[in-house]
């Protein structure tokens, strides 16, 4: 496979990569959300569907995961014979839309290549919901959950870590193409992360390539934005910083990559039911929910 690296974006055979980052961590954290696309066309019953997967950085030790998914239209794509866990790989000959199926990860998307992963309930508090929630990770509608890897694995100081693969209706079939709100957060050393935030619509999690703003448009906002922050560095010092810049995020310097992102893509606009991406909220806030840190379930 190969692969090269544009900014914020990383371009794959089978992947369409966009990262969320935030600001760079004093200590020990879940320090940048990713999502890229894959291909599901081989499954030519899938077409209705668009399928992503979720990916974590991390810096020190991998304490567990939370994340509330929640679709104001369209369904997320649950197969019959699938649970909430990766699917073993032995079936996919005999059952390939399992392949595609909605569920969470601990580094791997089959039960081959994942770690044990301890589900330990909704997992919905940090985000305003009621945490005693039963699970939800089989519904059409709804993603809440809170998980783990299991004790004996230890997991550190990772890069692309599988989270979850999710599969959204895109309006090609008979249900309308997915929008909502998807909420994430992890821990490490039991510190917890900023809460990642992304709006999405038309069926996809990616952002229009080139709108910094997230107004749906890209044009003279995305511009000044490259040329008020040229030369600094993605991982800034405080939540004060890069104002204004909530999608597409660069993963290195603002420089000449993210200026021809805005003149290649000027004028393009997203579809209406669009709403973009935000980076996290910032540190300060998390005070407000340190009871419930993540800390990694040991036996």
């Amino acid at each position: 496979m190969h692969c090269r690296r544009t900014s914020a974006v990383l371009l794959l055979t089978a992947f369409t990569w966009i990262g969320f980052t935030g600001p760079r961590p004093a200590a020990a954290q879940v320090t940048r959300l990713s999502v890229a696309e894959v291909d599901n066309s081989s499954v030519p019953a899938l077409a209705g569907y668009n399928t992503f997967d979720f990916f974590i950085d991390i810096v020190g030790e991998y304490g567990g995961s939370q994340m509330l998914a929640v679709l104001d239209e369209g369904e997320f794509f649950q197969s019959p014979i699938g649970t909430d866990s990766p699917p073993n790989l032995a079936f996919f000959s005999v059952f390939p839309k399992l392949e595609f199926d909605t569920f969470l990860a601990q580094g791997g998307a089959t039960s081959q290549t994942t770690v044990g992963t301890l589900n330990v309930g909704g997992g919905g508090g940090p985000f305003g919901i009621d945490g005693s929630l039963t699970d939800l990770v089989t519904s059409n509608t709804r993603i809440q959950a809170q998980y783990n890897p299991n004790g004996s694995d230890f997991i550190a100081d990772q890069n692309d870590f599988l989270i979850a693969r999710l599969s959204i209706s895109n309006g090609q079939g008979d249900l309308p193409a997915a929008q909502g709100v998807l909420q994430y957060l992890g821990s490490a050393n039991e510190n917890i992360s900023p809460i990642f935030r992304i709006a999405f619509g038309n069926g996809t999690f990616l952002p229009l390539p080139g709108d910094f703003d997230g107004n749906g448009q890209v044009g003279q906002g995305d511009l000044n934005l490259v040329l008020n922050n040229w030369g600094e560095p993605s991982y800034n010092d405080g939540p004060e910083s890069f104002t204004g810049w909530v999608a597409d995020y660069p993963d290195n310097l603002v420089s000449q990559n993210e200026l021809n992102r805005v003149l290649n893509g000027w004028g393009d606009t997203a579809p209406p039911d669009f709403r973009g991406a935000t980076v996290p909220e910032p540190a300060a806030l998390l005070g407000l929910i340190g009871s419930l840190v993540l800390a990694r379930q040991r036996r």
